[in-house]
């Protein structure tokens, strides 16, 4: 949220608000009346604080996640994350080494309204490695349950920048991929792709 702090008349629709908004709220990036709408506020005391301010509406799940109120909005983006993402762009947000983290939450929810929307988007956004482990992975190899299904996802963002993988086939898909993974990974991808891709 940091990084859309230039942008103005920016509305939040979200299940969980964090204090990512409190930066989008002092820099005057959000728009007038009501931007912020969302079920659950989670942080530090001062989003405690700012949630009481005429910025924020709370609303119930039945309200936050519904496809058919996501959908009336124009140009709607979710923005989801996830533990991984495999070639063929589908994203697992469920389980880590560690064990099972969550369940898929509004994921699903708010990419159906997503798609639904006049102009919307559907981003999963994830950092490219977690030290020497990348995140972006050959299909097969992520762990757990799909989240978000390969027609579920636009763009796929890492800090090595987009992958869109709207209208390109399964080469097409997993060369984008490939190029926002970190770079130190982005070799043994390349070739296990091309071992993996020669069954398809």
């Amino acid at each position: 949220m940091r990084a859309l702090t230039g942008h103005r008349d920016l509305r939040i629709h979200s299940g969980l608000v964090g204090d990512g908004v409190l930066d989008l709220v002092a820099a005057g990036a959000l728009a007038a009346g009501r931007p912020v709408t969302a079920g659950v506020a989670i942080g530090s005391q001062a989003l405690y604080d700012a949630v009481g301010g005429e910025a924020f509406d709370f609303q119930p799940v039945s309200h936050t996640h519904a496809t058919e109120i996501i959908a009336r909005i124009p140009r709607f983006t979710a923005i989801n994350s996830a533990i991984e993402v495999d070639l063929f762009g589908q994203a697992y947000a469920e389980l880590t080494p560690r064990g099972l983290m969550s369940g898929p939450g509004g994921a699903s929810d708010f990419a159906r309204g997503a798609r639904l929307s006049d102009g919307g988007l559907r981003i999963v956004a994830l950092p490219a490695a977690t030290g020497a482990i990348s995140r972006i992975v050959l299909p097969g190899k992520a762990s757990g349950l799909v989240s978000l299904g390969r027609f579920d996802i636009d763009v796929v963002a890492t800090e090595y920048g987009i992958a869109d993988l709207r209208g390109r086939d399964h080469a097409g898909r997993a060369a984008a991929l490939i190029a926002v993974a970190a770079p130190a990974h982005r070799e043994s991808l390349a070739r296990d792709w091309a071992g993996f891709s020669a069954r398809l």
